[in-house]
């Protein structure tokens, strides 16, 4: 199976998109990507999932301190 699209975002840290690709699947997972005619892709767009990334940085989350009756904006 594949899919084509307008635009691809491969990492997060891409500022651009790559234009009319192709990603064909084995499976569930992506085995390879190329490039596509222009014009197809019907204006779809492929990127990495996007992730929770509020408590990443923070040694110790609030709510282990026992902030549960805090407002979240004074987390």
């Amino acid at each position: 199976m594949n899919i084509t699209v307008e635009r691809l975002l491969r990492t997060p840290s891409q500022r651009r998109a790559d234009l009319h690709q192709v990603l064909e699947f084995s499976g569930a997972r992506i085995s390879s990507v190329g490039v596509a005619q222009p014009g197809q892709g019907k204006g779809l767009l492929a990127m990495p999932a996007l992730a929770n990334a509020h408590d990443h940085a923070r040694a110790v989350k609030p709510i282990a301190l026992g902030a549960l009756e805090l407002p979240l904006e004074l987390w």
